[in-house]
């Protein structure tokens, strides 16, 4: 039998961004032998409950078919002991246990990969300096990773791909998912110049809000530095601009107008820390010692040459949808049921985050200050400022705490 089938069966049991991948694999070497073990093997390990449950359903039928799907379909798989697997991803919290993908996966050991990730609805000032920017890094030798969004992802890619450059796609997805639809023909154009789609989410997996916070520890994880030219707060940017400090990758941020709601977030990364930067060989130049190859002066040149790249059309307006019935109904001013159902329904931690994660999920629920600063998150739980910070991390990529300015948290 084809060893990924039992890849695919552990993710499965396991779902996306589970905090206990490492621990089943370095217990156990691969996936196989976690499928062959039995409920006695499982019992001493620290992991929940329910998910030794799971992993004791040895039906294959559906990994089979999985298998089947990418591989009719020109995909690939590459699992955590392929050779073939970005080696940076391997060191991460909560490395995936296999990525689906199409195209060609970067040698990230020849040139540096640089995520660039930001707003969706980003100011012309944002589109017009991330034009620059992944204009520079990418003919200055760097590859450029984001995630395929509309706005300042989608803004990073295109201009990757008229400067030659062969960008990474990381979806939140199904790689048969066509997400965003606007970005279709983008996506072809990556795979046409040699560039790479990947994801760790099996076929027929459908977008949502916990995918896209999982998703982003691979974003920052498989690169040398984050890059964030233009986001709000709160913004996804943030989680993986947050993700890859915690996983000890360089953060850069580009300030903007001090008035300006999308540059919010990226003024609270440089007040947390982050490198403030203003051209691609800013960044470039922190890795010249690793990659010869660096040309710092191409990248001077495409960056100022890459205002002259048209900024993308304005997406259409949204049309206002005809009530069902003509008969008006009138309603009280502060009914709005959709700002009454957030605020009211909170996302909560979910089952399989590790136990560090739901002690500290509560600690931070209880507290009566929120948001909370770490050292208080820390003085509750008594863990070490280390420990609670990469549960805190975890908890940020679940998409149920907000990290807001000066490092204080708060429940979603």
């Amino acid at each position: 039998m084809d060893t990924r089938v039992y890849w695919i069966w552990l993710q499965a049991m396991l779902g996306a961004g589970s905090p206990h991948t490492a621990l089943l694999i370095n217990e156990f070497t691969d996936a196989e032998a976690v499928y062959q073990a039995s409920g006695a093997e499982l019992k001493h390990l620290p992991i929940d409950d329910a998910v030794k449950k799971r992993l004791l359903d040895k039906n294959l039928d559906e990994s089979k078919i999985m298998l089947r799907k990418t591989l009719e379909t020109g995909g690939w798989i590459v699992t955590l002991r392929d050779g073939g697997y970005p080696a940076e991803l391997r060191g991460i919290y909560a490395p995936p246990l296999m990525l689906y993908g199409r195209g060609n996966l970067p040698d990230f050991r020849q040139r540096p990969a640089i995520a660039v990730v930001g707003s969706r609805e980003p100011s012309q000032y944002g589109y017009m300096i991330t034009m620059r920017l992944a204009a520079g890094l990418t003919a200055g030798g760097a590859v450029i990773v984001s995630g395929g969004a509309v706005g300042i992802d989608g803004t990073a890619l295109e201009a990757a791909l008229r400067y030659g450059g062969s960008p990474v796609s990381v979806q939140a997805c199904g790689l048969d998912i066509e997400y965003p639809k606007a970005n279709i023909g983008l996506r072809k154009e990556i795979l046409k110049s040699g560039g790479c789609l990947f994801s760790e989410y099996p076929p027929g997996t459908s977008v949502g809000r916990g995918t896209f916070h999982v998703r982003n520890r691979l974003i920052s994880g498989m690169c040398r530095g984050v890059c964030v030219p233009e986001a709000g707060n709160p913004s996804g940017a943030l989680i993986t601009a947050h993700a890859g400090r915690d996983q000890g990758k360089d953060v850069f941020a580009v300030p903007g107008a001090v008035t300006s709601p999308v540059s919010a977030g990226t003024h609270q990364l440089i007040q947390e820390g982050a490198r403030l930067v203003a051209t691609a060989r800013e960044i470039l130049q922190e890795y010249c010692y690793q990659y010869p190859q660096i040309d710092l002066n191409a990248a001077d040149r495409a960056f100022w040459e890459g205002q002259e790249i048209p900024p993308p059309a304005p997406p259409p307006p949204k049309r206002k949808t005809k009530p069902a019935s003509t008969l008006k109904v009138a309603q009280p001013p502060a009914a709005k049921p959709s700002k009454t159902v957030t605020a009211t329904i909170p996302v909560g931690c979910p089952d399989f985050a590790s136990e560090d994660a739901k002690t500290v999920y509560e600690a931070l629920k209880n507290l009566k200050t929120q948001p909370a600063a770490a050292d208080d998150i820390t003085e509750a739980v008594g863990f070490t400022m280390a420990r609670t910070l990469a549960s805190l991390t975890e908890l940020e990529l679940f998409g149920c705490v907000a990290n807001t300015a000066g490092q204080k948290y708060s429940i979603l």
